[in-house]
This record gives structure tokens, sequence and C-alpha cells, in this order.
């Protein structure tokens, strides 16, 4: 005998769930559209508002409960700016550790002149948290890495170059490199 799942319609709409109506208030906060946020977390804006809203249209008048698999709120929650803590005050221990697992600095590559000669790990200062800064000193530079969220950037700087006072540079220069990149690729659409 094979046994399926019952689903219940309902004729009055859900309402959200926690992380739901979190991750809305975030958006709201940062002024950032759900089209915007769901292209950033690579799901379509009509699955974006089902999981945000807590439920999804049958037909008219009649829908169904959604509640979203932890990796997709995990993403949501990303692209909002919502952090883990959060989601473990809505309920989602699963989802926040996901997302931990996502904001996880990864390794950075390997340098190809040779081993760096020190590092800073953030949130240690001047880094943030998921940040890290390498460097190591050549002939004549010193070689900076700045790595994060599975981004790294190299520069060639004055020989002696002090972290602290490099790194505003290095965060901005790699801002701007990852902004050319994305309209080159908006424009390619």
């Amino acid at each position: 005998m094979r046994r399926c799942a019952k689903l219940y319609a309902m004729t009055e709409k859900p309402t959200p769930t926690p992380e739901g109506e979190l991750i809305q208030t975030a958006l709201k906060r940062a002024k950032v559209s759900a089209r915007q946020a769901a292209d950033r977390a690579g799901i379509s804006e009509a699955r974006w508002r089902q999981i945000a809203n807590g439920y999804q249209v049958v037909s008219k008048g009649v829908y169904i409960p959604v509640s979203g698999p932890a990796e997709t709120v995990a993403a949501m929650a990303d692209a909002a700016g919502v952090t883990a803590d959060q989601l473990v005050g809505a309920g989602r221990d699963d989802a926040a550790a996901e997302l931990r697992l996502l904001r996880e600095p990864s390794s950075p590559p390997a340098p190809v002149g040779g081993d760096w000669a020190d590092e800073i790990v953030g949130p240690d200062a001047p880094l943030f948290d998921g940040e890290t800064l390498r460097w190591r000193d050549e002939e004549n530079a010193r070689i900076f890495q700045l790595s994060t969220r599975g981004l790294s950037f190299e520069a060639g700087l004055a020989p002696g170059s002090d972290p602290a006072d490099v790194i505003d540079d290095l965060r901005r220069t790699l801002a701007d490199r990852v902004a050319d990149v994305s309209s080159d690729l908006l424009r390619r659409r």
C-alpha cells in the first residue's frame, strides 16, 4: 500500500513564519527589493515571496503553508543581511548552521611567489569578521592578499607597508573589482 502525504489547503492566508518576518524586515531596513535579494540568493522571486510570506497560492482564495529548506533560508538570510543568531532566535537553528557554513571564509589560494610571512584573521583589528589579510615581502614590494567571503585580491605595495595603513585601500579596490565584474555580467544578460 502506498501512502501519500495529506495536504490541507486553507482559505485564509497563513501568517509569515518567524524567519520570513525577520528576512522581510531586514530587506525593508536595507531598502532592497525582493527581486534583488532573490537574485543574490540564487532563487526565483516567486519562490522568495512564498518562503518569506509563508504560503503559496494554489488557486484563487486557496493557500498552502510554505517553509523553506535550511539551505534556501540561509541563502535568503545572507542576501538580506540577517545573522545566524537572528535565525536561531526565529527558531531556525538548521538554517543558522547553514548560514554559518555559507559565511565561513574559504581558504585563500596559495601565494605564487612564496609563503606568506604573516597574517591577521578577522575580527582582530583592523579586520572585520570573515576577513583574512596576509602579506610577504619581495625584493621591491610588500605583497598583500585580502580574502573575504570566498573572494581574494592581491596587491603589491611599497616595501614595509603597515597592514593597518593599507586595509581600507585594499577593501575599496576589492569592492571596485567586484562591482566591475557584476556590471559586466549584468550588461551581458
